[in-house]
Protein backbone atom coordinates (compact mmCIF):
# COMPACT_ATOMS: atom_id res chain seq x y z
CA UNK A 1 0.00 0.00 0.00
CA UNK A 2 1.65 3.52 -1.06
CA UNK A 3 0.21 6.76 -0.83
CA UNK A 4 -0.10 9.59 -3.12
CA UNK A 5 -1.62 13.54 -2.88
CA UNK A 6 -1.25 16.64 -4.75
CA UNK A 7 -2.30 20.06 -5.19
CA UNK A 8 -2.49 22.76 -7.71
CA UNK A 9 -1.64 25.99 -6.42
CA UNK A 10 0.43 24.85 -3.14
CA UNK A 11 1.54 27.97 -2.29
CA UNK A 12 -0.15 28.69 1.37
CA UNK A 13 -0.27 24.54 2.21
CA UNK A 14 2.38 22.37 4.24
CA UNK A 15 3.65 20.22 2.03
CA UNK A 16 5.46 18.55 4.50
CA UNK A 17 2.75 18.23 6.51
CA UNK A 18 0.65 16.68 3.93
CA UNK A 19 3.93 14.05 3.20
CA UNK A 20 4.02 13.12 7.01
CA UNK A 21 0.10 12.42 6.62
CA UNK A 22 1.17 9.27 4.40
CA UNK A 23 3.64 8.14 6.20
CA UNK A 24 1.96 4.93 7.56
CA UNK A 25 1.01 4.10 3.94
CA UNK A 26 4.13 4.04 2.39
CA UNK A 27 7.40 3.89 5.04
CA UNK A 28 9.81 2.87 2.91
CA UNK A 29 9.99 6.55 1.24
CA UNK A 30 8.45 10.08 0.94
CA UNK A 31 9.03 12.10 -1.53
CA UNK A 32 7.60 15.79 -2.32
CA UNK A 33 8.44 17.27 -6.04
CA UNK A 34 7.07 20.76 -7.31
CA UNK A 35 7.12 22.20 -10.28
CA UNK A 36 5.19 25.21 -11.30
CA UNK A 37 1.73 25.51 -9.37
CA UNK A 38 1.67 21.79 -9.36
CA UNK A 39 2.76 19.78 -5.98
CA UNK A 40 2.77 15.93 -5.96
CA UNK A 41 3.86 13.71 -2.89
CA UNK A 42 4.17 10.45 -2.88
CA UNK A 43 4.53 7.86 0.16
CA UNK A 44 6.16 4.34 -0.71
CA UNK A 45 5.89 0.77 0.31
CA UNK A 46 8.35 -1.12 -2.03
CA UNK A 47 6.96 -4.30 -3.39
CA UNK A 48 7.90 -4.28 -7.08
CA UNK A 49 11.62 -3.27 -8.14
CA UNK A 50 12.56 -2.48 -4.56
CA UNK A 51 15.79 -0.80 -5.51
CA UNK A 52 14.40 1.56 -8.64
CA UNK A 53 10.77 2.42 -7.47
CA UNK A 54 10.87 5.73 -6.36
CA UNK A 55 8.50 8.31 -7.30
CA UNK A 56 7.25 10.05 -8.97
CA UNK A 57 8.48 8.58 -12.51
CA UNK A 58 9.08 11.23 -15.27
CA UNK A 59 9.35 10.97 -18.69
CA UNK A 60 9.25 13.80 -21.14
CA UNK A 61 6.64 16.27 -20.18
CA UNK A 62 5.04 13.51 -18.18
CA UNK A 63 4.87 12.90 -14.43
CA UNK A 64 3.34 9.72 -12.74
CA UNK A 65 2.54 8.79 -8.79
CA UNK A 66 0.64 5.71 -8.21
CA UNK A 67 -0.98 3.41 -5.54
CA UNK A 68 -1.58 -0.09 -6.42
CA UNK A 69 -0.25 -2.91 -8.78
CA UNK A 70 -0.68 -3.57 -12.02
CA UNK A 71 -1.36 -7.51 -12.78
CA UNK A 72 -0.71 -7.69 -16.43
CA UNK A 73 2.05 -5.12 -16.62
CA UNK A 74 4.32 -7.37 -18.06
CA UNK A 75 2.65 -8.38 -20.88
CA UNK A 76 1.30 -4.38 -21.55
CA UNK A 77 5.06 -3.80 -21.94
CA UNK A 78 5.17 -6.16 -25.08
CA UNK A 79 3.30 -3.23 -27.32
CA UNK A 80 5.72 -0.97 -25.66
CA UNK A 81 9.09 -2.01 -27.92
CA UNK A 82 10.43 1.68 -28.78
CA UNK A 83 10.31 2.58 -25.04
CA UNK A 84 13.67 1.82 -23.16
CA UNK A 85 12.59 0.56 -19.48
CA UNK A 86 14.95 1.57 -16.82
CA UNK A 87 13.37 -0.55 -14.34
CA UNK A 88 11.06 -3.60 -13.60
CA UNK A 89 8.15 -1.86 -11.75
CA UNK A 90 4.74 -1.36 -13.18
CA UNK A 91 4.81 2.51 -12.73
CA UNK A 92 7.20 2.82 -15.71
CA UNK A 93 4.64 0.47 -17.56
CA UNK A 94 1.91 3.02 -16.46
CA UNK A 95 3.14 6.07 -17.75
CA UNK A 96 4.64 4.63 -21.09
CA UNK A 97 1.22 3.54 -21.72
CA UNK A 98 -0.32 6.88 -21.29
CA UNK A 99 2.37 8.64 -23.60
CA UNK A 100 2.00 5.85 -25.99
CA UNK A 101 -2.28 5.12 -26.15
CA UNK A 102 -3.30 8.31 -24.08
CA UNK A 103 -6.54 7.86 -22.73
CA UNK A 104 -7.19 4.36 -24.68
CA UNK A 105 -4.80 2.83 -22.30
CA UNK A 106 -7.51 2.44 -19.13
CA UNK A 107 -9.17 -0.41 -20.62
CA UNK A 108 -5.81 -2.37 -21.01
CA UNK A 109 -5.26 -2.08 -17.36
CA UNK A 110 -6.20 -5.40 -15.07
CA UNK A 111 -4.83 -4.16 -11.48
CA UNK A 112 -6.06 -2.02 -8.39
CA UNK A 113 -4.81 1.41 -8.46
CA UNK A 114 -4.69 5.14 -8.17
CA UNK A 115 -2.58 7.39 -9.96
CA UNK A 116 -2.24 10.87 -10.93
CA UNK A 117 -0.41 11.50 -14.49
CA UNK A 118 0.90 15.33 -14.36
CA UNK A 119 0.97 16.66 -18.28
CA UNK A 120 3.48 20.01 -18.81
CA UNK A 121 2.24 19.95 -22.44
CA UNK A 122 -1.31 19.73 -22.22
CA UNK A 123 -1.12 21.57 -18.74
CA UNK A 124 -3.50 19.12 -16.85
CA UNK A 125 -3.60 16.48 -14.13
CA UNK A 126 -5.16 13.24 -14.57
CA UNK A 127 -6.59 11.09 -11.85
CA UNK A 128 -7.28 7.56 -12.50
CA UNK A 129 -9.51 4.77 -10.32
CA UNK A 130 -9.11 0.92 -10.65
CA UNK A 131 -12.78 -0.82 -11.93
CA UNK A 132 -13.16 -2.49 -8.30
CA UNK A 133 -12.51 0.63 -6.36
CA UNK A 134 -9.76 -1.11 -4.17
CA UNK A 135 -7.95 2.43 -4.04
CA UNK A 136 -9.63 5.37 -3.45
CA UNK A 137 -8.94 8.90 -4.50
CA UNK A 138 -10.36 12.39 -2.90
CA UNK A 139 -10.40 15.58 -4.06
CA UNK A 140 -11.67 19.19 -3.04
CA UNK A 141 -11.78 22.34 -5.03
CA UNK A 142 -11.24 25.44 -2.57
CA UNK A 143 -10.10 28.78 -2.32
CA UNK A 144 -8.40 28.58 -5.95
CA UNK A 145 -6.78 25.36 -4.95
CA UNK A 146 -7.32 21.81 -6.36
CA UNK A 147 -6.48 19.15 -3.66
CA UNK A 148 -5.98 15.50 -3.91
CA UNK A 149 -5.17 12.52 -1.56
CA UNK A 150 -5.85 8.83 -1.44
CA UNK A 151 -7.03 9.41 2.45
CA UNK A 152 -9.64 11.94 3.64
CA UNK A 153 -7.46 12.47 6.72
CA UNK A 154 -4.44 13.45 4.50
CA UNK A 155 -6.64 16.64 3.07
CA UNK A 156 -8.31 17.20 6.23
CA UNK A 157 -4.23 17.67 7.32
CA UNK A 158 -3.90 21.06 5.79
CA UNK A 159 -7.33 22.05 4.76
CA UNK A 160 -10.67 22.08 7.70
CA UNK A 161 -13.45 20.41 5.83
CA UNK A 162 -17.35 21.49 7.06
CA UNK A 163 -19.14 18.30 7.98
CA UNK A 164 -22.26 17.76 5.30
CA UNK A 165 -24.77 17.03 7.44
CA UNK A 166 -27.38 15.64 4.79
CA UNK A 167 -24.90 13.05 4.17
CA UNK A 168 -24.81 12.00 7.54
CA UNK A 169 -28.51 11.72 7.91
CA UNK A 170 -28.30 9.79 5.21
CA UNK A 171 -26.03 7.26 6.36
CA UNK A 172 -27.92 7.10 9.58
CA UNK A 173 -31.26 6.15 7.74
CA UNK A 174 -29.83 4.10 5.13
CA UNK A 175 -26.33 2.92 6.33
CA UNK A 176 -24.24 4.18 4.06
CA UNK A 177 -23.83 8.16 1.62
CA UNK A 178 -25.55 8.13 -1.72
CA UNK A 179 -22.99 9.31 -4.23
CA UNK A 180 -21.18 11.78 -5.07
CA UNK A 181 -21.85 12.55 -1.28
CA UNK A 182 -19.08 12.29 1.27
CA UNK A 183 -19.12 13.39 4.96
CA UNK A 184 -17.54 16.49 4.39
CA UNK A 185 -19.15 19.68 2.34
CA UNK A 186 -17.30 19.97 -1.86
CA UNK A 187 -15.34 16.86 -0.82
CA UNK A 188 -15.84 14.25 -3.68
CA UNK A 189 -14.31 10.53 -4.46
CA UNK A 190 -13.70 9.81 -7.23
CA UNK A 191 -15.71 6.84 -8.73
CA UNK A 192 -14.00 3.58 -9.31
CA UNK A 193 -13.45 2.68 -13.20
CA UNK A 194 -13.20 6.57 -13.80
CA UNK A 195 -11.06 9.36 -14.24
CA UNK A 196 -11.00 12.98 -14.47
CA UNK A 197 -8.56 15.70 -16.27
CA UNK A 198 -7.84 19.03 -14.40
CA UNK A 199 -7.14 21.94 -16.43
CA UNK A 200 -3.86 23.22 -14.26
CA UNK A 201 -4.81 27.01 -15.26
CA UNK A 202 -8.43 26.91 -14.68
CA UNK A 203 -9.11 23.81 -12.04
CA UNK A 204 -11.77 22.93 -14.03
CA UNK A 205 -12.56 19.18 -14.10
CA UNK A 206 -13.73 16.92 -17.21
CA UNK A 207 -14.76 13.38 -16.40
Amino acid sequence: MCGIAGIINYGHYDLHALKHSLIHRGPDAQSIYVEDQVALVHARLAIQDIANGQQPFHFAHYSIIFNGEIYNHLELRQSLSEFSFKTHSDTETLLYLYAKFGDKMFAMLDGMFAFCIYNRKENHLILARDRAGKKPLYFIKKAGSFIFASEINTIKTILPLDINEDAIHCYLRAGFIFKPHTPYKNLQKLDAGTYVKVNISTLETTF
